[in-house]
């Protein structure tokens, strides 16, 4: 397309500007489970430093089956239910932790053994098309905490 062109479509609306990730990942690591095991849970924090809401729409990995997103609850009585979360808000400005017994990743059929030391790349999908693939390390405790 010639430069003129360009810069009509542009003026007409006709295409924009990509989109910028804005989105911000911390801390993303996977809790090791034992041999065998079918599914394993992943944690991170998401921070939007942009002026707009994100939304996290889903994730995968080549090392799963499938990833989901689910947000453990504990009701008045004290029992703990799982669903799933098929869109996550993340406000501008904001911060979303996944953390054990609230949100995660569930990371289900893993290929061969996950262990810890390793790390293990997720692909996030946002609203705006974009996606960011994120080293996740495999741990046996949650970052910051000794493993013994």
């Amino acid at each position: 397309m010639s430069r003129l062109a360009i810069a009509l479509a542009l003026w007409l609306g006709l295409l924009s500007p990509l989109p910028a990730a804005t989105l911000e990942v911390s801390e993303a690591w996977i809790r090791e489970g034992p041999p065998g095991m079918g599914m394993l849970a992943g944690f991170m924090t998401l921070h939007n430093p942009g002026s707009a809401d994100r939304f996290l729409e889903g994730a995968d990995s080549p090392r799963f089956e499938r990833v989901e997103m689910h947000e453990t609850r504990i009701d008045d009585r004290g029992v703990a239910s799982m669903r799933p979360v098929h869109r996550l808000r993340i406000p501008a400005g904001g911060t979303v932790r996944f953390a054990p017994g609230g949100l995660h990743l569930m990371l289900i059929g893993p290929e061969g053994e996950i262990t810890a030391g390793e790390t293990v790349p997720v692909r996030l999908h946002l609203d705006n098309g974009i996606c960011i693939q994120v080293p996740f390390e495999v741990r046996r405790t949650p970052p910051g905490q000794d493993p013994h």
